[in-house]
């Protein structure tokens, strides 16, 4: 796999906020987080998450990311930075630019990948969610001025969007997900609403977080599969059940991509 060398390692994967602004949002993410489904939740703090050290990942006997399979399926990369490059190039078929891409471009490549490939086993969606700080979660985009202005991947609205395009396109056949599949979201602050609902359309189980997501800080993107959230923030597991509700399993505040 190329190593992303020439990519500086100091990008953001959040709205930048004031030290103010992320201790007052948290009543209200929590508050919302919870809203958005009846599944109780674990209690939160505002601490920041200590994070593993490329040692400590060493010595527990964590391999380099260059050093993994590729996986099958598709990753996708909204964000522009190196890292995003990095996550979704560890799939068999993988989409990245440096200008950055729309939710149209990413509905585009599961079509092409169906059309080619048939279904879908595992998703790999990298792209800059939300700060606490910004409102509702329910986007993935580049990372400019307000999302993008729409040309995310959204729960609903304007642009392309879970509940209405992507629910269009595997009703019609047109994109289709395993029956056991799996989608991995790499990305801040994704509502537990906007995880639940892509779990309902594909069928697939997801896997995201509440709060700030980035991987261990080294140089070279050695560790890039191993992500991060902070302040309180988890991640879940979401599956489907067969009962027609999705079934929330807490994770933790450190996720290691390996779809295997």
């Amino acid at each position: 796999m190329k190593k992303n060398f020439g990519v500086s390692r100091h990008y953001i994967f959040c709205s930048i906020f004031s030290l103010s602004a992320i201790f007052s949002s948290q009543t209200a993410m929590a508050a919302e987080d919870h809203s958005a489904s009846n599944v109780p939740e674990a209690s939160t703090t505002s601490r920041e998450t200590v994070r593993r050290s490329p040692a400590q990942l060493r010595a527990a006997g964590l391999g380099s990311m260059y050093k993994l399979p590729k996986f099958d399926g598709l990753g996708f990369a909204l964000g522009r930075e190196g890292v995003f490059q990095n996550n979704v190039n560890m799939m068999k078929d993988s989409s990245y630019a440096k200008k950055g891409q729309t939710g149209y471009d990413l509905l585009n490549s599961l079509k092409k990948y169906t059309k080619n490939k048939g279904c879908i086993p595992n998703f790999l969606i990298a792209g800059h969610g939300w700060g606490a700080g910004d409102g509702k979660r329910e986007s993935i985009a580049t990372g400019s001025n307000s999302r993008d202005a729409n040309l995310g991947f959204s729960l609903e609205g304007k642009g392309a969007t879970i509940k209405g395009d992507l629910a269009a396109l595997v009703k019609s056949g047109e994109v289709k997900f395993c029956k056991a599949c799996q989608i991995f979201l790499h990305a801040c602050s994704i509502s537990h609403n906007y995880a639940e609902t892509l779990a309902k359309t594909t069928g697939c189980s997801v896997v995201s977080a509440t709060y700030k997501v980035s991987p261990v800080d080294t140089n070279d993107g050695v560790y890039d599969h191993v992500w991060f959230t902070s302040a309180g923030g988890k991640f879940f597991k979401y599956t489907p059940t067969d009962d027609g509700t999705v079934a929330r399993k807490t994770i933790g505040e450190e996720f290691i991509f390996d779809p295997r």
